[in-house]
């Protein structure tokens, strides 16, 4: 996806957000087999198969970053499931967002374009995977 210099200054949040998602989605896969995660510095290494741990795992920098933590933490702790669903989505909206930003739909019609209709960005996922 092109994205004008304006979009990719102004939006870096959603850009790092699905690119978070995607090396989520990509690296634990569909089926979530437990992926080994070793720590350099540290000598350290463990099996990961959750969204969550892979996360809290990982070095996020960043607000985008530490925010999806906490927000993925949460879902855990009080559903103990639907982590990489979470993930998933967010990266889904990210992208869609990006896309008509870049068409030059206004923040504040996507807004309510998706509180109105958040099937339409199922239907986006839909047709991507």
């Amino acid at each position: 996806m092109q994205l004008s210099a304006a979009v990719k200054r102004r939006h870096i949040g959603l850009q790092q957000l699905e690119a978070i998602a995607a090396s989520t989605h990509g690296f634990l896969g569909p089926n979530k087999w437990p992926k080994l995660i070793q720590d350099e510095d540290a000598g350290d290494a463990m099996l990961v198969r959750s969204c969550s741990r892979l996360l809290e795992c990982i070095e996020l920098d960043g607000s985008v970053g530490q925010l999806l933590l906490q927000t993925v933490q949460a879902q855990q702790k009080l559903f103990h499931s639907g982590t990489a669903a979470l993930v998933f989505l967010a990266g889904v909206w990210s992208r869609v967002a990006l896309e008509c930003l870049n068409r030059g739909i206004t923040v504040l019609d996507i807004k309510t374009a998706m509180r109105k209709d958040w099937r339409c960005v199922w239907r986006y996922a839909n047709n991507r995977l």
